[in-house]
């Protein structure tokens, strides 16, 4: 019996070993970098410009999606930047309806004018904007409200949500 109960000990004691120095320290002196591994490294950081995927994928962590798409290719509002968007005119007008409460990084709000800007950047000529293709035939670009942005199409632009 006693020799059972040193086996026990012993085999109880080497499995505990390992717990003694798995505690770590708690919270680090001081913050220095994170490593993150990346598939290819990014060419661009501005997400107007960005066209390489190393680039989507890094951005796709430090920006939000005016329009987002869950796991089943349903819209979804959850991290997106809108609330909700409806389609009017015969599918010829996109009304996007901004969340509140968002702000950039210097406190400022997020608008409707914000993505009306965004949108007449990449359609002017003057910028060398990959996306601009991408975006239709775009007539014209209204800031309903501070939270409402309305997109009218030359004709219907089925692939607009996914601009």
């Amino acid at each position: 019996m006693r020799k059972n109960a040193l086996v026990l000990l012993v085999v109880l004691a080497l499995v505990a070993a390992p717990a003694v120095f798995s505690g770590g320290q708690g919270e680090a002196d001081s913050l220095e970098e994170l490593r993150v591994g990346i598939g290819s490294e990014p060419w661009d950081l501005d997400p107007a410009t960005a066209t390489d995927m190393g680039s989507y994928h890094l951005l796709k962590n430090v920006y939000d999606p005016i329009i987002e798409y869950d796991s089943n290719n349903e819209l979804t509002a959850e991290n997106s930047l809108t609330r909700n968007n409806e389609w009017r005119d015969g599918n010829k007008t996109l009304v996007l309806y901004l969340r509140e409460g968002v702000s950039f990084h210097d406190g400022s709000d997020f608008t409707a004018s914000d993505v009306k800007y965004n949108l007449e950047w990449q359609l002017n000529p003057d910028n060398d904007a990959p996306w601009k293709g991408q975006l239709g035939p775009i007539s014209e670009i209204n800031v309903v409200d501070d939270y409402t942005l309305e997109v009218k199409f030359e004709s219907p632009t089925p692939h607009a949500l996914a601009m």
